[in-house]
């Protein structure tokens, strides 16, 4: 009756409520990882490396440490927000 009408539609708003917070976080994600993948790129190029591998998934074996650009990558994010930030 009534009470699995109104669990239906709390289930159903529910639903909706997750799938527009999905969709928000990924609007938000979205242009941090474009300048995250900017910066990748802007290293990999200056460092004429062929691939830069995301060593946090499964697909790396073993890697050089002295080749992992993580700070330099958090370095210049860090540079590009704190000059941003000083812009008026």
């Amino acid at each position: 009756g009534e009470i699995r009408t109104l669990q239906g539609q709390l289930e159903a708003r529910r639903a909706e409520m997750e799938t527009e917070a999905g969709q928000r976080q990924q609007d938000l994600l979205r242009p941090i990882l474009e300048r995250v993948s900017t910066v990748i790129e802007t290293i990999r190029g200056e460092r004429n490396y062929a691939m830069v591998f995301d060593i946090s998934t499964e697909g790396v074996v073993a890697a050089d440490p002295s080749l992992d650009i993580t700070d330099l990558v958090k370095g210049r994010l860090g540079a590009a927000s704190e000059s941003a930030a000083a812009q008026p």
